[in-house]
């Protein structure tokens, strides 16, 4: 059976790295339908499509509807139009040629195919050699999964949004993801929906994807022997990841000790990152500082929206 799979691609502000994630679709041994492209940047992305190799579907929203609001518009599309599945990306995301062809093999096999929410790939860092693959969400907070695994694949509650294969037969039961959240955690929040409504999360470790986790430098810390990787973001980023990250791990705790412990958690982690921007940013020091705190603050106090300015 061929199944219909729409790619969807988030783009915002970098021409250059959306062609390339296009460029990769396009080589996927297993063949795409349509191509959805949500571009969010102010003025419209140069997006180069060989004449008829696909069929292409362009939204502009200059406004910038976030991560959230195209991945909705993406889910609402595919299912309105018949599609089997939406597989999405960031734009900063390749993933190898037989990806697709992997993760719909390990669907034809899979007996009960209506229990698979999302089929999801282990991202590659080019830059540095690390690797993600899935998370779990464990009493208080989210924690990753060792993608030194020997199975060839394992469940989890969480993964990327880039490489995430959704299943369009259970996305009318599930609700859509949080718009609110903007940017960052969008992902995690409709996984953890799909999963409270017993659908299965599966990372597949042979379906690979190429993906930029942020701009990384090689730093040298006293307690260990080997060098880190340290990876810096944008001041809206590290607002949006500590407000978001905060509501919603807090808010999926399922006791008041837990409530507490995952309050303890987020704050503390706010307080590590103003010590490494501290130590090891190079530029805009208290204003990042400031994001995190300012984030982690409006996390608790469940201060969503396009709130940054």
């Amino acid at each position: 059976m061929q199944y219909r799979i729409l790619a969807h691609i988030t783009g915002y502000n970098d021409s250059n790295s959306l062609n390339k994630c296009i460029d990769s679709l396009l080589k996927q041994t297993y063949q795409i339908s349509e191509l959805l492209i949500i571009d969010n940047s102010s003025t419209a992305l140069a997006i180069s499509v060989p004449l008829g190799k696909i069929s292409l579907n362009v939204q502009h929203h200059p406004e910038n509807i976030g991560m959230a609001g195209s991945l909705c518009q993406g889910i609402q599309y595919a299912v309105n139009h018949g599609f089997d599945f939406i597989w999405t990306f960031d734009q900063d995301s390749c993933p190898t040629d037989d990806t697709l062809e992997k993760l719909i093999t390990f669907y034809t096999n899979f007996s009960k195919k209506d229990q698979i929410g999302i089929l999801g790939c282990v991202a590659v860092d080019d830059s540095t050699g690390q690797k993600d693959g899935g998370f779990l969400y464990k009493n208080y907070r989210f924690q990753k999964i060792s993608c030194d695994l020997l199975n060839t694949y394992y469940e989890c509650d969480a993964v990327i949004t880039s490489g995430s294969l959704i299943n369009c037969q259970i996305a009318p039961n599930v609700p859509l993801p949080n718009t609110l959240l903007f940017i960052d955690a969008v992902d995690f929040d409709y996984c953890m929906k799909i999963r409270q409504h017993n659908y299965k999360i599966f990372i597949l470790n042979e379906a690979v994807l190429r993906h930029r986790f942020g701009n990384s430098r090689t730093v040298y810390l006293p307690c260990r022997s080997h060098a880190t990787y340290l990876y810096t973001y944008s001041t809206l980023r590290y607002f949006y990841v500590h407000r978001n990250h905060t509501y919603l791990e807090t808010r999926l705790a399922r006791n008041l000790f837990f409530q507490v412990l995952s309050v303890a958690y987020r704050v503390l982690k706010a307080i590590r990152k103003v010590g490494v921007i501290l130590i090891f940013e190079e530029s805009d020091k208290l204003l990042k500082t400031y994001a995190c705190l300012r984030g982690t603050v409006d996390g608790l106090l469940g201060r969503l929206g396009k709130t940054w300015h």
